[in-house]
């Protein structure tokens, strides 16, 4: 059963029973080598006290997680639609950093962030409370304008500033971020089942396709992105009652993870490479560690330059839709099947 954690709304008693309920998917969780992202808030207005209370709230949340080493913070989902002004959020981030006792021990930081609107531009650079940057741009990206409001509203739904393929909005979405010292998240890019892909139109599903094709462009802008299901079975959906099916989409997600893992790739010593402009208009994007691996995602497949031409080069094809791999000859270009969308894998011979 659904349960609150307060009794009667009453912001002075919690529910022993919904953190009971909590423990145990921490706990499982934890069991799996899965991180739990615990959303102290909501953009509910229930959800709050007064700043004393929600303090008090966010202690409690402390003392009883924080021995936990697979949970994460983050302060509330969509801060921009709470009542509650970004100075607020600020003063209870740094509440969160200096008063957890595993916040950092030696390198390791404990994930402390916060969750805003659709929008790219992170709200927070001028902080220095959180681990990392969560940003929301998916099938209501709302294009390039940059905006302090309400971007929806703002442009009037206006889809010719849409960024559509998604390929490039999930590269953007990272790049216009990076480089100042913190990993960024795209953690609601376009739900598996998103019934209404706004940058086709309303009343568009967003498609396998056009998923994978973010995941690949938020990849090889090394970033990071969260995956949901949104699709209405009968029980429901699964990214509210965690009651999961399984889908193509995950299949999709596996070989991108199994790229990364199995072939050991430093991912995290490699940068994009090439103006973001020019490899946004071609739809092919390069991660690289100059000099030593390269790797470079086509969207829409078609002769490729490699940016490593010649001898002296292990070449791959990778299959994100089905995993196969294929050796090819390293030259100046490649030649891949059009209309579909493929990585390759470049690296120095032994």
């Amino acid at each position: 059963p659904m349960t609150d954690a307060y009794l009667n709304n009453d912001h002075d008693r919690i529910d022993p029973e919904h953190f009971r309920a909590l423990d145990r998917v921490v706990e499982y969780l934890a069991a799996k080598d899965v991180i739990a992202d615990l959303i102290m808030f909501t953009t509910a207005e229930e959800s709050f006290g007064t700043e004393e209370q929600d303090h008090r709230f966010a202690r409690y949340l402390l003392a009883r997680y924080a021995a936990y080493p697979n949970v994460i913070w983050c302060l509330t989902n969509e801060w921009n639609y709470t009542k509650r002004p970004i100075d607020y959020w600020n003063r209870l981030g740094r509440m969160m950093r200096s008063e957890d006792p595993w916040v950092e021990r030696g390198k390791y930081i404990r994930g402390l962030s916060i969750h805003q609107q659709t929008r790219y531009d992170w709200n927070f650079f001028d902080q220095n409370w959180y681990s990392h940057v969560i940003v929301q741009l998916g099938v209501r990206n709302r294009g390039r304008a940059r905006r302090d409001t309400d971007e929806w509203r703002a442009s009037g739904g206006n889809r010719s500033e849409y960024f559509r393929h998604g390929d490039d909005w999930g590269y953007f979405s990272i790049m216009f971020n990076r480089g100042r010292g913190y990993p960024v998240v795209n953690d609601e890019y376009g739900y598996i089942g998103e019934p209404d892909d706004q940058t086709e139109g309303k009343g568009v599903a967003l498609t396998r396709d056009k998923h994978r094709r973010v995941m690949w462009g938020i990849a090889l802008a090394g970033g990071y992105g969260a995956a949901g299901d949104k699709t209405e079975y009968k029980h429901g959906r699964p990214y509210m009652n965690a009651v999961w099916e399984d889908t193509a989409e995950y299949g999709d997600i596996r070989h991108l993870i199994a790229f990364w893992t199995k072939r050991g790739i430093a991912y995290w010593r490699m940068s994009p490479a090439g103006n973001e402009k020019d490899l946004i208009a071609k739809r092919v994007y390069v991660l690289a560690e100059p000099g030593k691996e390269y790797v470079l995602y086509s969207a829409a497949g078609g002769r490729v330059e490699l940016p490593v031409p010649g001898a002296g080069w292990l070449a791959e094809r990778f299959d994100p839709r089905t995993g196969a791999v294929a050796r090819i000859e390293s030259g100046s270009t490649v030649d891949l099947p059009a209309g579909q969308d493929w990585v390759l894998h470049i690296r120095k011979r032994p």
